[in-house]
């Protein structure tokens, strides 16, 4: 068993509790629950997602940090268009070229309505 000085435990403990508070921020400004989530604010969560399926396209379509993952799940929800990957046990992990084509062509159809939605009808 670790022994630590009543210092060295205050000040782990102390660390543990900020990361513990901080570190489950959402700093992206996104709000991932659809009961809370405003409809005006879904045109920046495109934008916000396209910005990565773009950035990662650009790359080749090669995303070794799978940080595609959460904008792929975004994307087939909001435009029903499943993505031709497989599923796996921890999700959708790629896209296709054909996907990123689908999706972008998804949004400009509908980007006009999707802006002009408001908070308060």
């Amino acid at each position: 068993m670790l022994h630590l000085r009543p210092i060295q435990l205050f000040k782990t403990v102390l660390l543990f509790a900020i990361v513990s508070i901080f570190g489950c921020q959402h700093s992206n400004g996104i709000i991932h629950s659809p009961e809370l989530q405003t409809v005006s604010k879904l045109d920046s969560q495109f934008q916000y997602h396209f910005h990565i399926l773009d950035s990662i396209a650009d790359a080749g379509f090669k995303d070794p940090s799978l940080r595609a993952q959460e904008s792929i799940y975004f994307m087939e929800r909001y435009t029903r268009i499943e993505g031709e990957a497989d599923q796996t046990f921890f999700g959708v992990l790629y896209f296709t070229p054909s996907d990123f084509t689908k999706w972008h062509s998804w949004y400009e159809l509908h980007k006009d309505s999707i802006r002009n939605i408001r908070d308060n009808p």
